[in-house]
């Protein structure tokens, strides 16, 4: 009789003994991180309505989006003829974010000739620290407005680097994630046509 009570006692421990060596939580979880890189691009740009007056001899504007080191669609290109004494420029840009999380803009860098003023405009909410800027799938208008300062022909250069980095990035440090769009621009004054000689 007391090896029957010490024989059930026996197996009823080992029941407990066995769930408590085989308790286990397994989580399987998948874990993606965001993609940006190269997934933020120039999608459109184009001169203002008014930018050249109707009628002929007024110059041409001609732009183009092409790759730069090996990403799709992140420089533009504007080349300017001018030929009357037009001194001001307005272009638009269209930029979207076809990564996977929220990007903002840090301020736009514009580098030019001195007889050159050129300016690059993105609404705040893609700027300041703390909004969340470009989301997924979402597109924002930049406007690019461009001066001459003088006549005097000759070829002048301009350049406008765009920064983009991840939303929640709280400073500029190295490890957040960046990339850089550019804008190359090009303004010809061509000299002045010659009167016809006095008979």
């Amino acid at each position: 009789m007391l090896l029957g009570v010490a024989l059930t006692v026996g197996i009823g421990l080992i029941g407990p003994a066995m769930a408590m060596w085989s308790d286990a939580i397994f989580i399987w979880e998948k874990v993606t991180t965001g993609n940006l890189t190269g997934n933020v691009l120039f999608t459109k740009v184009y001169a203002e309505d008014n930018t050249l007056p109707h009628g002929e001899g007024w110059g041409t504007i001609s732009t183009r989006i092409d790759y730069e080191d090996g990403k799709k669609d992140h420089k533009i290109t504007i080349d300017i003829d001018r030929e009357k004494n037009k001194t001001n420029w307005v272009l638009n840009s269209k930029i979207e974010n076809q990564g996977s999380i929220p990007v903002r803009f840090l301020l736009p860098t514009v580098m030019a000739d001195n007889v050159l003023d050129v300016e690059y405009d993105l609404p705040n909410k893609v700027i300041d620290p703390g909004k969340k800027g470009l989301d997924p799938g979402d597109a924002v208008e930049g406007q690019i407005r461009i001066k001459l300062n003088n006549d005097v022909p000759g070829t002048y250069q301009f350049q406008i680097e765009v920064k983009c980095i991840q939303w929640n990035a709280y400073n500029d440090d190295p490890w957040w994630w960046k990339d850089t769009l550019h804008i190359y621009g090009t303004v010809v004054v061509e000299e002045p046509p010659e009167l016809p000689e006095a008979s």
